[in-house]
């Protein structure tokens, strides 16, 4: 009998990274009568690995959908071993112990050897808010619900992806929590009422499946890309695919033209897609597709495209490509996090140097690691079922006992000096959550509204100042609290990622619907606020709507405002906040548009930090030339959306508070950072501004002057 290898692959797109995770299972198989080993697959998976490790190296933009090659690949070849078993007549529990003791053999090795290396650069490296999120993730993959973990994971202010050396496992833990129920329902649909039933209800699980991420990813992204709801039509295609092999009946030339046809479709998206694309949903039939007619046409005969995917080198690569993956996302994550500022001079050598390590650790894991537990010896074949399973608890356990360990050990900052812990410490002062004399402002969607300040009721005062913004809003809110007057009912809105603009269009990823329901519940809210709202404070990351894009070496997607042109984006801003200030007017007194902060090309605190620690270069200063440069079409937006009413509504600028005519501060005198990241205020940057938060809070904003600078 010949060996079947079922792969999974995924990617993780979030501040510009990406994860995968492959997962063979090897066995005996046989389909039908034919025992079959199939090259171009292998080529296939080293096609998806490549793509991704490329995309990591941000050598191309639409890389991550190996991870969908993949899923289909994995659901390929397991059903095939799973229906070889069903046709063998085997029992139910011995088809079922035979799967699971394959893939506990062919999972934990490798996937160990990595967790265990991973702690040791994470005790050595990783500050100490990472090393407890690193030791909370662990604890997740060790129990396959790493997807799950991300999923909450995914904030704004949770770290970017260059900050989660396990952040690739999450796939693993989505096919897994797959498998632990599709060999179960195959085996009791096909002995109820035969292959045919078993194929329909495979179809219409993967039709339901497709339309829930679709949905998913338009109003929650994050969800969707994270759910294994969402991620189960991929897997079921390539199942469909293989229980209905056997009537694929192609001539030579509609092979040919759909096995090209398969081709391009995989290279449109690597080359088309990129991180703002909406995925999964309809965004990933394209890949999906590819691959299904790539593994059909290949069955049957060999193609020209077959025949370059059996190629010796992507054969090769193929076959250690679960290593590979293992190996290469933490060995990024590692050496950007230790030597990032040093990586920038070299950024060509060091990607190939990335590329090469990840390859050379693939293949020496695969050698020395995978393939013993693969090819077990007479004696380990021997080995109680219950043993085996006994191994893998124990090892889930060990992992978990590691994880609690590591995400306490952040207690025992003996090894790191106050210098450095200062800094540290200022990354941690982003968090938005509530303060316990914050309460929700009604029930249902006003929940979104918080009300926090002195006066415990909206009621009490007839001075209620609403803070509106995304998450520059949420800086402030700290500040904003503290200076309120005992007699000021001070309320909240604020959505990460989501600017106080009404109807706002935002390209990539499902944010447009998230952003205008949340923005229309604050609306809503001042329509039915008694006494009326006196002032409404908008803040946001103005740039970064207007630009469309994140500083020079800053982790993240861009955005696209108003799905056109991005050279159109300031005019776009502009007329929807002319739009939304109109629309404010109704119903509160006066509105305050705050300008925009300085931004940094690289994270201040953590910068510091690094410098402090490990003699990275500090920071450089901004120059108020670039800082102007970067905020002049933002600024011009504001401006004229300011000027339909310049009597109650004021523009003021923080700008003077951070610069002098020649450059902006990160830090004040004694070297603490005034940001914690490229543009996110830090606790003492955001108390710098004191003075202009407590003259707007004074004056309910009416006499604050048009530009405060």
């Amino acid at each position: 009998s010949a060996t079947a290898d079922g792969v999974t692959l995924d990617a993780k797109r979030k501040g510009g990274g990406a994860s995968l995770t492959l997962v063979a299972d090897d066995g005996a198989h046989r389909h039908g009568d034919t025992a079959t080993y199939r090259p171009d697959i292998d080529g296939l998976r080293a096609v998806a690995v490549l793509g991704v490790l490329t995309y990591h190296l941000g050598l191309n933009g639409g890389g991550f959908v190996g991870v969908d090659i993949f899923f289909v690949i994995s659901g390929f070849l397991i059903t095939q071993i799973l229906l070889g078993e069903l046709a063998s007549g085997r029992p139910g529990k011995a088809i079922l112990t035979r799967f699971y003791m394959r893939r506990i053999r062919r999972i934990v090795p490798a996937l160990l050897a990595v967790c265990a290396l991973s702690c040791v650069a994470a005790v050595l490296w990783l500050f100490p808010a990472d090393l407890r999120e690193f030791g909370l993730s662990l604890q997740s993959v060790a129990i396959f619900v790493a997807n799950f973990h991300f999923q909450r994971k995914t904030g704004y202010f949770d770290g970017t992806a260059d900050e989660k050396p396990l952040l690739h496992t999450w796939s693993l833990a989505v096919e897994e929590q797959y498998y632990l129920l599709f060999p179960l329902a195959l085996w009791m649909i096909w002995r109820w009422r035969g292959p045919a039933m078993a194929f329909a209800v495979c179809l219409i699980v993967a039709i339901g499946s497709l339309a829930y991420a679709e949905i998913k990813v338009r109003s929650m992204p994050d969800v969707a890309f994270f759910s294994t709801p969402a991620r189960i039509w991929e897997l079921l295609a390539g199942a469909l695919l293989a229980m209905d092999r056997p009537r694929l009946a192609l001539t030579r030339t509609l092979r040919e033209a759909l096995a090209a046809a398969g081709a391009l479709l995989v290279v449109w998206s690597y080359t088309q897609y990129s991180p703002a694309t909406p995925f999964p949903g309809f965004g990933a039939v394209i890949p999906v597709l590819g691959a299904v007619l790539l593994i059909a046409t290949g069955a049957n005969g060999k193609t020209v495209v077959s025949r370059f995917l059996a190629t010796p080198v992507l054969v090769g690569i193929g076959l250690i490509s679960y290593s590979v993956y293992l190996w290469h996302w933490p060995l990024i994550v590692f050496t950007k996090y230790r030597f990032g500022p040093l990586l920038e001079q070299h950024t060509a050598l060091i990607s190939a140097g990335l590329f090469a390590a990840s390859l050379l650790l693939g293949y020496l894991s695969w050698r020395f690691v995978e393939q013993p537990f693969r090819r077990p010896s007479p004696r380990q074949r021997r080995a109680h079922i219950a043993h085996i399973f006994a191994y893998q608890a124990s090892i889930m356990v060990i992992m978990v006992l590691a994880g609690v360990g590591l995400s306490r050990l952040d207690k025992y900052f003996g090894r790191w000096p106050e210098s450095v812990l200062a800094f540290i410490s200022t990354r941690a002062h982003t968090s938005t959550s509530q303060k316990p004399n914050c309460r929700h402002a009604g029930p249902g969607d006003f929940k979104q509204i918080q009300i926090c300040g002195s006066a415990t009721r909206t009621g009490d005062t007839p001075s209620q100042i609403l803070l509106w913004g995304d998450s520059h809003a949420a800086m402030l809110k700290n500040a904003v609290e503290q200076l309120a007057r005992k007699d000021q009912s001070i309320l909240m809105a604020i959505s990460a990622g989501c600017p106080p603009v009404l109807d706002i269009e935002l390209g990539g990823r499902g944010r447009s619907v998230k952003c205008q329901h949340r923005n229309s519940i604050v609306i809503d809210y001042l329509k039915k606020a008694r006494p009326r709202i006196s002032t409404v404070l908008l803040v946001a990351r103005w740039p970064y709507y207007s630009e469309g894009t994140r500083m020079p070496f800053e982790t993240g997607q861009g955005v696209n405002i108003g799905n056109g042109e991005v050279k159109d984006a300031h005019r776009v801003l502009q007329e929807q906040l002319a739009a939304t200030l109109r629309t404010l007017l109704l119903y509160v007194d006066d509105v305050v548009v705050m300008a925009p902060f300085p931004e940094f090309d690289r994270p201040v605190a953590l910068g510091i930090a690094r410098a402090r620690a490990w003699g990275h270069p500090l920071p450089d200063k901004q120059s108020r030339s670039a800082v102007s440069v970067r905020q002049k079409s933002s600024l011009e937006a504001l401006e004229n959306a300011v000027a339909i009413n310049p009597r109650r509504i004021k523009l003021v600028s923080p700008l003077a508070y951070f610069c002098d005519r020649v450059a902006c501060d990160y830090a004040d005198a004694d070297g603490r950072a005034l940001f914690a990241d490229t543009n996110h205020l830090s606790t003492l940057g955001s108390s710098r501004i004191s003075p202009l938060l407590d003259k707007l809070l004074a004056t309910n904003g009416v006499s604050v002057s048009k530009r405060a600078e």
